[in-house]
């Protein structure tokens, strides 16, 4: 245990030195990695044995992880996606650093129901290379953005006569239930709804009268959801919860969630959008830390669904304006990781080139990195790695305190075959017991050479 908080600190202080004028670790920052030890690391106990269940002691063991529990994601463009070999940079680096994904814009009803093909091939690539997938979005109410819904259920609201409200109550259900149950088993999380607080032309027209955050109809579409995709956990989804200072909206988001809830809704969690697009929406880690708080009340998954970073007041120059953004990233993606109830982290796009506003956080245009790569593969891939090795004691055990995750142990010893294990290490820790097959004495030549 000790070892792996020294690992984890001197993680954290290189990648503080890796940002030329960043500020000095804050204390709301040293308190969220004394979150991280309490929460995100668990013992696994590997008990080594030969065929009589005698232990063996002096075994070399190895845990390395080979997949972490938490969802470290970023958005994918689909169409873009299909285009490319497999040694573009856009899908190479898509597996060196992610191990979840959603897709940007083409689960989307409009563009989804007129050719489903582009997001069908790129979640069968996802699912193949090992990544968990996030719906984005059953349903997103907006005429706005240029990902309106399609034609028909736009012109059935506009006009707003009793044939068009059952068009459009009738197409929602529908949409729902054919894109939850089209990749059933596949995706495990779905947004039901996005951005219901700003975002509701389908219950302004149904219930013009009732709040839009408490719309019958959000329970139908909740229903219809868990009907189609029985497995998987649904979401809601809205922006300006942990960036800025917008109280009204927090309070709107909550009474979203309390409706849902007190209804019976099978809401299974909460995702938090954390567009900062203009470094003025920074907040303390302290205050991160407090919304966080404020939203896990609920009891449920909260997951962080669209970072990102641009707009103005970043700095003059290039350099200093990357610079302020990674130190920006650093205590945000850490604050993020402290919280228990936090699963995934989700980057909305990570790569200048096709950023929906031309500035994503880890590489430029012409894919050379940005300070925050260094930050955040220094934090996921070496701070919050685990890949230890040792010995077993005389009793044939040997101990790791790891993050929590996939793990490959190995174990050897002069006289058995060497064995190779895959196990789990979940919160609250995991124990394994490993046989090793006597393979004979080892044979050593004499000096004399007989």
């Amino acid at each position: 245990m000790l070892l792996g908080r020294l690992l984890c600190v001197l993680g954290m202080l290189c990648v503080v030195a890796g940002i030329a004028g960043a500020e000095q670790t804050s204390e709301g920052v040293e308190a969220a990695w004394d979150r991280i030890w309490e929460h995100r690391i668990s013992p696994l106990r590997i008990q080594a044995v030969d065929g009589a269940g005698n232990p063996i002691a002096g075994a070399d063991v190895r845990a390395a992880m080979t997949q972490h529990e938490f969802r470290f994601g970023t958005a994918v463009n689909a169409w873009f996606f299909v285009q490319l070999d497999e040694e573009h940079p856009y899908r190479k680096r898509l597996r060196e650093l992610f191990n979840h994904a959603v897709l940007e814009n083409a689960h989307k009803w409009k563009y989804w129901e007129r050719d489903s093909e582009a997001a069908d091939y790129t979640v069968a690539w996802l699912q193949a290379h090992g990544f968990t997938i996030r719906g984005h979005t059953m349903l997103w109410q907006t005429f706005r953005y240029g990902v309106p819904m399609p034609e028909d259920v736009e012109e059935a609201l506009r006009a707003n006569d009793v044939a068009g409200r059952e068009l459009v109550r009738e197409r929602v259900i529908g949409h729902i239930e054919a894109i939850g149950s089209a990749y059933q088993g596949v995706i495990d999380k779905w947004e039901v709804v996005n951005e219901v607080t700003t975002e509701h032309e389908v219950t302004a027209v149904l219930r013009p009268d009732t709040l839009p955050q408490e719309a019958p109809e959000l329970l139908e579409w909740f229903e219809a959801a868990r009907r189609a995709a029985p497995d998987a956990t649904l979401y809601v989804n809205d922006f300006d919860i942990l960036p800025g200072e917008d109280e009204e909206h927090r309070a709107a988001y909550e009474r979203l969630i309390e409706f849902l809830l007190a209804n019976g809704a099978p809401l299974g969690g909460i995702g938090v959008q954390s567009h900062f697009y203009h470094s003025d929406l920074q907040r303390t880690p302290e205050e991160y830390w407090e919304t966080l708080e404020r939203f896990a009340r609920f009891g449920l998954p909260l997951s962080i669904t669209e970072f990102d970073m641009f707009g103005y007041n970043w700095g003059d120059s290039q350099e200093t304006r990357e610079y302020r953004q990674a130190n920006a990233f650093r205590e945000f993606l850490i604050t993020a990781f402290s919280h228990p109830a936090v699963t995934g982290f989700t980057i909305w796009g990570f790569w200048d080139g096709l950023h929906w506003a031309d500035e994503a956080p880890l590489f430029r245009e012409d894919w050379t990195p940005k300070p925050a790569l260094d930050v955040y593969e220094t934090l996921v891939f070496d701070s919050w790695w685990t890949d230890e090795t040792g010995a077993t004691d005389a009793a044939g055990q040997f101990e790791v305190w790891g993050f929590h995750g996939d793990y490959e142990v190995t174990i050897e010893r002069d006289g058995f075959e060497s064995e190779r294990v895959e196990v789990v290490l979940p919160q609250g820790g995991a124990e394994i017991t490993v046989e090793l097959r006597y393979r004979g004495p080892i044979l050593v030549p004499s000096q004399s050479g007989e």
